[in-house]
């Protein structure tokens, strides 16, 4: 039931303007005598997000290189937008595909660009999601990260409304029927 309710909360969002992009580690469940070492994808799953105003995105990946995500880029950011990035190497030449590019260098210990440009509030969300999982989940599975994820940004996305708010809102947009596999089937989500 409650990926079914995870379901609804999911919503694709198109960017435009000023959007902020970055990427994060999310550790799931191990199996059995599988270890875990720094960003290792046996243990750790990349979820990429988009920010643009008050509104976030999330997308499972499977892995964070430049070929995975410029499409993704692409499909959800408007050309003409100012992406605003870390200094990641899957970021380069963004400016060549029809955005302008600012980049926030925090190996330099900058976490505002000479532009005022900066990923704070996308590493703000990133915060938020990791509490979440990691505070009143304890830990999750691979194959159901995806709609954590959806209901985090969901729930980041309204917090502005009221409880009562909320709900009208989640019952009005409600998919009536969803199975099972529906529900549990990541591949299709996954760029």
């Amino acid at each position: 039931m409650l990926n079914r309710i995870r379901q609804n909360m999911n919503k694709i969002i198109r960017f435009k303007d000023i959007v902020q992009i970055d990427e994060t580690y999310v550790s799931v469940k191990r199996k059995k005598g599988q270890h875990s070492q720094g960003r290792s994808l046996k243990t750790k799953v990349p979820v990429v997000g988009f920010r643009s105003g008050s509104m976030v995105n999330t997308f499972i990946t499977k892995d964070a290189t430049k070929k995975t995500l410029l499409p993704l880029i692409k499909e959800i950011v408007e050309k003409g937008s100012t992406v605003v990035t870390d200094e990641w190497g899957a970021y380069n030449g963004l400016n060549r595909h029809g955005y302008t590019h600012e980049r926030v260098n925090h190996s330099h210990g900058q976490y505002v660009n000479k532009s005022g440009f900066s990923t704070n509030g996308i590493e703000n969300f990133w915060s938020h999601l990791k509490r979440m999982i990691f505070g009143i989940y304890r830990k999750v599975s691979a194959k159901h990260l995806y709609w954590y994820c959806a209901e985090c940004a969901y729930r980041y996305n309204t917090r502005s409304l009221k409880d009562g708010e909320r709900l009208i809102l989640f019952v009005s947009e409600a998919i009536t029927t969803l199975t099972y596999k529906e529900t549990t089937h990541q591949e299709m989500f996954v760029f």
